[in-house]
């Protein structure tokens, strides 16, 4: 689909995540399992432009998002309603985060559209208040309305707690690739056995977080670990593939990013483009989405 040619707008970034750690703790009441773990935003961004309209409406050069299922459209559209203002937006997304990847591009994309909308009807909300909004759309939007590009999440996701950035990690080029397969979120965490679940008491990532601060250079940061990824590959084998071409192109690790289907590796810059070009040479790789990106300066959605 073409993107309609329109006058310049208001633009934000809508960057991409990483969980770095993610432990499943048990099923909480409301049917949703609860999770500690480690989110990092990323410089991989999505970009929406917004302009003033009479109703919603929202075009993107994947046809099948220019839809009112779009998370950034219904996002607006919870704005809308929450503030009572009679004001519309049209926006234009171009997407550059893969879907069904575990990188949380449709939250991104929500709360970049929850920002720019705070901003187009000058309805002065706080941050605090847009995360509220934004966790009734989905439990990974509260992060990208966060205050810094780390931080530790608990409950579904939404309840946020920042943390500094390691300099090995801000350091760190991360590799990330992503074979043709999507996987539904639904199905891994429905596939999860309460014989994994951890527990409460349980606490991996802190520990994580700390030998993180220690590590005097990319290679040394603690390898990330995701619960969900033996699962994951139980529902989807052919995401195996993805992790071998990593490791057999020499990156020392590989772990998938929230429900998948996207694999990662934090290494040293040089490392992660040898990597990722090794990757790209392989058969096996033709139609994956291979990148290597950085942590993003914070995920604060600011006009560009």
């Amino acid at each position: 689909m073409t993107i309609p040619a329109v006058r310049p707008g208001l633009v934000v970034r809508a960057p991409a995540k990483v969980n770095l750690t993610l432990e499943i703790l048990g099923k909480r009441p409301d049917g949703f399992h609860a999770l500690r773990s480690v989110f990092a935003a990323l410089d991989l961004h999505d970009r929406l432009t917004v302009h003033p309209a009479d109703e919603i409406g929202i075009a993107c050069d994947l046809p099948e998002l220019s839809t009112e299922a779009n998370l950034a459209w219904r996002a607006a559209d919870a704005l809308r309603r929450d503030s009572g203002t009679r004001a519309g937006v049209s926006i234009i997304l171009n997407k550059r985060i893969p879907l069904e990847a575990g990188l949380g591009g449709g939250s991104a994309d929500a709360a970049a559209a929850l920002v720019a909308c705070n901003l187009l009807w000058n309805l002065g909300y706080s941050r605090e208040r847009l995360r509220d909004i934004g966790a009734t759309i989905g439990s990974d939007v509260p992060f990208f309305l966060g205050d810094g590009p780390l931080a530790l999440v608990t409950g579904r996701g939404e309840v946020l707690h920042p943390l500094e950035v390691p300099p090995a990690l801000r350091a760190a080029g991360i590799l990330l690739v992503k074979p043709p397969v999507g996987i539904s979120a639904g199905a891994v965490y429905r596939a999860y056995p309460s014989s994994r679940w951890r527990g409460e008491e349980t606490d991996r990532s802190t520990p994580w977080v700390r030998a993180a601060h220690l590590a005097p250079s990319p290679d040394a940061l603690p390898l990330p670990f995701n619960d969900l990824e033996p699962v994951a590959l139980d529902v989807a084998p052919e995401l195996g593939a993805a992790k071998a071409a990593m490791i057999a192109a020499g990156a020392p690790h590989a772990v998938m990013s929230g429900s998948g289907s996207t694999f990662l590796a934090c290494l040293d810059t040089a490392l992660a483009s040898r990597v990722a070009a090794r990757v790209r040479e392989m058969p096996v790789a033709s139609g994956w989405f291979v990148a290597v990106t950085r942590l993003g300066d914070h995920p604060r959605h600011v006009p560009e």
